[in-house]
């Protein structure tokens, strides 16, 4: 049987992972592997850490490049950190890297997601009740080593990382616990079939790939998006006489409802029943998302006049496009490339695949027949008609072709 090398990476970067994507983050001079955990097949992890030498065996693995060779739980994080930072900080592994084919490279998380199966791995590892899971204490480390720090508040430019040698070594030991965990979990689920693996390797390839976005559009509609957040922010206070200064003030906006909530029809359209799936315990909330807003803003019942108007200006505050925005202009590069933008399997009942970041599955279809005057007059500063509806229209001609 072919030898299987199980991977994990910690790492450390000015670039923040959750808001520009694994690719962005990857390729940054600033970020480094702090740590590297690696099992051949059932063996005991062993850890390397950058000023070793690196594994000789892990080094040829590589380079006989085997198709399935290198399993991780998020592959693309390993592969892309291999590729980026590894090469990087050990340059005379760089040629080699460049040369290892993206079959190498084995997701136990898709395996999970196409298994109907939960896809982060310490929910999978309480899912399958393993008896080596996730060491929840490692999120701690990973805010207090992988971010930087300045003043007791996160700072990506100034910031200093913590070198604490005792949380260090603990770093290390929680990186060999999740080489442990994932092997574990990958074991108690079938593989991905061939066809399926072909279906992951289309999608990685993609996401290489990349899309091309319109990056000075999406700089400048953004603008707009930001002021017509800060107008709407404003209508809020005015309504609710400061008492709500933001859509995101989620408790005092519950607050300010309370007194509407004695009219049943109303408590039952804000009213949200949610069962947890570790207790089965049912948990009643008060809620005005954009499905509630929905319903309340298309019901035939008569609301009080500014009860209406709160929820309309919550509807037009919680507009995807100044996030969808935002995620393009973080997550692309100079050239306007957008990568890692795919998730194979996202939707693990159906094996649909989804989105992350831009969400590039979840855009409005009815784009404006007067697009390009609507763009002109963005990129001229012009004014231009609701502004919330109409950038959301247009975050789909914001995806260019590679070939106009």
């Amino acid at each position: 049987m072919a030898d299987i090398l199980h991977l994990d990476y910690e790492t450390r970067s000015r670039v923040d992972l959750l808001r520009e994507g694994v690719y962005v983050y990857a390729m940054s001079p600033t970020t480094e592997i702090l740590w590297m955990a690696w099992a051949f097949n059932g063996e005991k992890p062993v850890l390397w850490r950058p000023g070793m030498e690196f594994p000789a065996r892990v080094a040829a693995h590589w380079k006989k490049g085997a198709r399935r060779g290198t399993h991780a739980h998020n592959a693309a994080f390993e592969r892309k950190n291999t590729e980026g930072a590894l090469a990087f900080q050990v340059p005379e592994l760089a040629q080699m890297i460049r040369k290892i084919p993206i079959d190498h490279w084995y997701c136990t998380s898709a395996q999970a997601r196409a298994r109907a199966l939960p896809a982060s791995l310490d929910n999978l590892g309480r899912c399958l009740n393993l008896r080596i899971q996730k060491d929840q204490a490692g999120k701690n480390l990973i805010r207090k080593l992988s971010i930087p720090w300045l003043n007791g508040k996160i700072d990506w430019a100034d910031g200093v990382f913590d070198e604490n040698p005792v949380l260090m070594k603990q770093f290390g030991a929680y990186c060999i616990v999740d080489v442990e965990a994932e092997r574990g979990a990958a074991m108690m689920s079938p593989e991905l079939t061939d066809d399926e693996f072909e279906d992951y390797l289309i999608n990685e390839e993609i996401n290489d790939r990349g899309v091309v976005v319109d990056r000075k559009f999406a700089g400048a509609a953004l603008g707009y998006a930001d002021a017509e957040l800060a107008e709407i922010h404003a209508e809020l206070s005015l309504l609710t006489n400061g008492h709500i200064t933001s859509a995101r003030q989620f408790a005092r906006v519950k607050d300010w409802i309370e007194p509407w909530l004695e009219d049943d029809d109303l408590r039952h359209l804000v009213t949200k029943h949610q069962t947890d799936r570790r207790t089965g315990e049912t948990k009643v909330t008060v809620s005005l998302d954009k499905a509630i807003r929905f319903n309340i803003l298309s019901s035939d019942i008569e609301f009080p006049p500014v009860f209406i108007k709160l929820v309309e200006l919550l509807d037009l505050a919680g507009s995807t496009s100044v996030s969808k925005y935002k995620a393009m202009l973080a997550r692309s590069d100079d050239a306007g490339v957008l990568r890692g933008a795919f998730i194979y399997s996202g939707a693990g009942q159906t094996k649909r695949f989804s989105s992350t970041g831009a969400q590039l599955h979840n855009m409005r279809r009815d784009t404006p027949k007067n697009y390009r005057k609507i763009r002109a007059d963005v990129m001229a500063g012009r004014p231009i008609e609701k502004v919330m509806d109409t950038l959301a229209g247009c975050l789909r001609p914001t995806i260019k072709s590679r070939y106009r």
